[in-house]
């Protein structure tokens, strides 16, 4: 599991334990599991074609920014994998997740118009808004997976109570998504 920052550094593991200081884990050691945990940004879980590389990532707007995602995507691709599966897990949706015009400028500054057009959003007051998930699909699609490798699952962890939000609820666990592979390929 990682001890995620905001950031979009990738650690390479082959053994259990706790990573510091990234927001992107990869492994190709069968039966090891890497996890993702979030409370408002986005736990995503890519799965790689060999059947073998698989890896998680935490990302929020500063993540979208960072591009953790085109940082996860391009390792997988360097080892030998393109992205089959990209499953984004339960985050606070662009209605529910109102922020400063500053931030919305970041985003339209750091990422390709199409990712903009998808992450900012009008929340309901009027106040620009991110929607981190939408931004990171828009993204993986720019980095080619397909749009029917890419799914959602949960909702807005604002508006569902089952759901952990810092957002919500001022403290707060985490949800997350975890990975791995249960053998060799061909075994």
């Amino acid at each position: 599991v990682m001890d995620s920052v905001h950031g979009a550094t990738l650690a390479v593991v082959d053994a259990p334990g706790v990573v510091p200081g990234v927001d992107a884990l990869l492994t190709q050691r069968p039966g090891l599991a890497i996890v993702a945990l979030g409370a408002d940004c986005v736990p995503i879980a890519l799965v790689g074609s060999d059947g073998l590389t698989v890896a998680v990532v935490h990302c929020g707007w500063r993540g979208l920014v960072a591009d953790v995602i085109a940082v996860a995507v391009r390792a997988l691709r360097d080892h030998g994998a393109q992205v089959s599966t990209a499953v984004l897990g339960p985050a606070v949706c662009g209605s529910c997740y109102p922020v400063p015009q500053e931030r919305a400028a970041q985003v339209v500054a750091e990422r390709s118009a199409a990712v903009a057009a998808m992450a900012l959003v009008t929340t309901s007051d009027g106040q620009p808004g991110i929607d981190v998930r939408e931004g990171v699909a828009a993204r993986l699609l720019e980095l080619g997976v397909s749009a029917h490798a890419i799914e959602r699952v949960g909702g807005c962890t604002v508006e569902d109570p089952a759901l952990f939000s810092y957002r919500r609820d001022g403290i707060t666990g985490r949800q997350g998504v975890a990975v791995c592979t249960v053998d060799s390929p061909g075994s």
